[in-house]
């Protein structure tokens, strides 16, 4: 499939907790339209960071990526709102829109994914769970369930995008300023 190229550049934000399915459609979603993707998680891994640390590694790398004005996905600390404030206030002064994607899954299944994958122990994913502050309807974010197909997936992020790009029209060309006729030039 080709590039994503909206006329403005999006950051397409995936949240949720863990085990819900995240990952795996950021990942398929970034492939599908050559989008890079910024996971981190991934980041955290690689640096070997705690989590403050990786925070700011993914905001630094958040802001390098921004330069290319190019649509990304991004998965990143999301968890309260005012992390995603954060987020979307670098976002558009990057003149980019952010699109939030909330991959919603039932809690006690997301927990049986992350305990089959052992990625965090059982306090750690309470934790996590504590943490995470629902999106609220201000934030406008697409919903879609964990559990439908990619492809369902991919469909309702997509005619989102349709409908907010369609919403906003383009800017109109500056108009030449008016002629005044009455003002006549002395010599």
């Amino acid at each position: 499939m080709k590039p994503l190229t909206p006329s403005m550049p999006r950051l397409i934000v995936v949240m949720v907790i863990p085990g819900a399915g995240k990952t795996q459609f950021a990942e398929h979603f970034a492939k599908m339209f050559q989008a890079p993707f910024i996971n981190a998680s991934t980041l955290q891994v690689l640096s070997h960071a705690d989590d403050a640390h990786t925070e700011r590694l993914a905001l630094h790398t958040l802001g390098e990526v921004l330069k290319a004005q190019r649509t990304f996905v991004y998965e990143g600390p999301t968890f309260s709102k005012a992390h995603r404030q954060l987020l979307e206030k670098i976002v558009r002064a990057a003149h980019f829109k952010i699109l939030l994607v909330w991959v919603q899954t039932d809690s006690v299944e997301a927990k049986k994914r992350v305990m089959r994958a052992r990625r965090y122990t059982d306090d750690k994913f309470e934790d996590l769970l504590d943490r995470f502050e629902v999106p609220v309807s201000a934030e406008k974010p697409v919903v879609i369930s964990g559990k439908h197909t990619f492809a369902t997936q991919v469909k309702m992020v997509l005619k989102h995008l349709a409908d907010t790009s369609r919403q906003t029209p383009p800017p109109e060309p500056p108009k030449p300023a008016p002629r005044n006729p009455r003002i006549i030039t002395i010599r």
